[in-house]
């Protein structure tokens, strides 16, 4: 299999102006807890270096995900964010990570990664099944012709051929593309990777708000980490209805009104550990030039610095009608699944 430099679309093919990179095997398996993965090779050249990683994903996990699930291939129709933050926390393909690479101790800056999926025919007949019952349920014209979304890519196809990976489960593969840090190693003896999960979201509360509840202190939640067992409380400081300015003149007109909470948690937790966030989605920019017609645009955003350093700012989604009061949060902490795994390799 040929594999070419670059940081685009093309990652899992070519164009005439990409770098062929040499292929380096390194043809070792290692276990992440739970996980399964395959380091196939690396390929080097002197525009950067490429990644290949085969992550095994049994088929009963993946057929026991469909079966509670109506219709996963379709993610957007969930029903709020909670519900698509269930089902990437049971979603067998949703393991998502990054790799630190060195390669005889030197370290790469990582660029960009992309995955493909591959799924086994027990899956695909599973899905295929599914969306056929259901089809029939609500229009049975519309089975006639229909390509099942799980049909998997070719592309991903050739990467689990190229690479020998077994036909009896399901497999993501992950292409990481690097750049050089310091002189590019051409030749590389020794393959240091240093595996990171990326923190998941986990909804851990809720509670409700008012508009004009006054500055007197509220305890509003006490809510438990769900890894570390600590009990963390939020209290409100103040809350109010505020006014954000957009620029309105180019024929979309944008919702303006939010409700600010300030508000304090104790202990005091770093602001990329957790979230509080609006559990509605609020309202959507409106097109002033064709009413009626919908707008491509889909939001609005406004931030602003925390207002002192032991109080803290949460801004609720926009709306247009001025008169809503009460706004329902839920508190959300960001947990790192597992531990790091490092592994050394000699490279052939």
């Amino acid at each position: 299999m040929e594999v070419y430099y670059s940081t685009d679309e093309t990652i899992w093919g070519h164009s005439k102006q990409a770098e062929q990179l040499t292929k380096f095997s390194i043809n070792r398996t290692v276990l992440w807890e739970e996980q399964e993965i395959f380091i196939p090779a690396v390929y080097v050249g002197v525009s950067g270096a490429m990644l290949d990683l085969c992550v095994k994903i049994p088929s009963g996990d993946m057929i026991r995900f469909l079966k509670k699930w109506e219709n996963p291939a379709e993610s957007a129709s969930l029903k709020n964010p909670e519900e698509y933050e269930q089902f990437e926390s049971e979603n067998p393909s949703c393991k998502h990570f990054n790799t630190e690479l060195c390669l005889n101790g030197t370290p790469l800056a990582l660029a960009m990664g992309s995955n493909l999926f591959w799924y086994s025919a027990d899956v695909v007949h599973q899905t295929e099944a599914k969306e056929t019952l259901s089809q029939a349920r609500t229009a049975p014209a519309a089975n006639d012709g229909a390509v099942s979304p799980w049909q998997n890519d070719p592309d991903a196809e050739l990467v689990r051929t190229a690479y020998h990976c077994g036909a009896d489960c399901c497999w993501q593969f992950e292409r990481f593309v690097y750049q050089w840090t310091d002189a590019p190693v051409l030749s590389p003896q020794e393959v240091t990777l240093l595996f990171r999960a990326r923190p998941k979201p986990v909804t851990a509360g809720h509670f409700v708000t008012v508009s004009g509840s006054g500055t007197k202190p509220v305890e509003l939640l006490k809510a438990v980490h769900p890894t570390t067992g600590r009990e963390y409380t939020i209290t409100q400081r103040e809350c109010r209805l505020t006014r954000h300015s957009f620029d309105n003149t180019k024929g979309i007109s944008y919702p303006e009104y939010s409700q600010s909470l300030i508000y304090s948690i104790s202990p005091s937790l770093a602001p990329e550990l957790y979230e509080i966030t609006d559990c509605s989605a609020g309202d959507t920019p409106r097109r002033t030039d064709a009413p009626g017609i919908p707008c491509s645009h889909t939001a609005a955003f406004a931030c602003a610095p925390s207002p002192a350093p032991d109080k803290r700012l949460a801004v609720s989604s926009y709306h247009f009608d001025r008169f809503f009061s009460e706004v329902c949060w839920r508190l959300v902490f960001y947990v790192t699944p597992k531990e790091d795994l490092e592994v050394h390799f000699p490279i052939f």
